[in-house]
């Protein structure tokens, strides 16, 4: 496992998550040998940043700002977008980005490097032709109060 397959599993595991599939791994030939010791590699990472979580949250939970949930259902089929200056908002269908896309050719590199910097800087336009909302859709939604 190298420092490019760590990024490429880091990269892509958010979008991946919630079925807890990793089927787009399993299509990519630089990870699919170290799948398993990726896994181990970012269970520890989320183990280790909950556990550095526990004061800072207890801090901010007992100082004068509201309180978002750690837990928030997010498995609607839509979710709200706002622009980051006017404020503006828009409703939005949330494409099912469980989906594997069709990544051709670049499946088959077994180079780490190539494959992240080629997924880095096309994925989100093979998501844009899947969805015409496909750059709107956040990363993470934050709760409505």
């Amino acid at each position: 496992m190298n420092v490019y397959q760590r990024k490429l599993y880091a990269l892509m595991h958010q979008k991946h998550k919630d079925k807890g599939s990793n089927s787009i791994f399993r299509t990519l030939l630089c990870c699919k040998d170290n799948l398993d010791q990726l896994q181990n590699w970012w269970q520890q990472l989320v183990e280790e940043q909950e556990q550095s979580q526990v004061l800072p949250n207890a801090i901010a939970s007992s100082s004068d700002r509201v309180n978002l949930g750690a837990d928030y259902n997010t498995t609607t089929d839509t979710c709200q977008v706002k622009h980051p200056i006017s404020g503006q908002q828009h409703q939005i269908d949330c494409f099912n980005q469980q989906e594997t896309p069709n990544l051709g050719d670049i499946a088959k590199e077994r180079d780490g490097k190539k494959v992240f910097w080629w997924l880095w800087r096309f994925y989100p336009e093979i998501r844009a032709k899947q969805s015409r909302h496909g750059l709107l859709v956040p990363t993470h939604k934050i709760r409505r109060c």
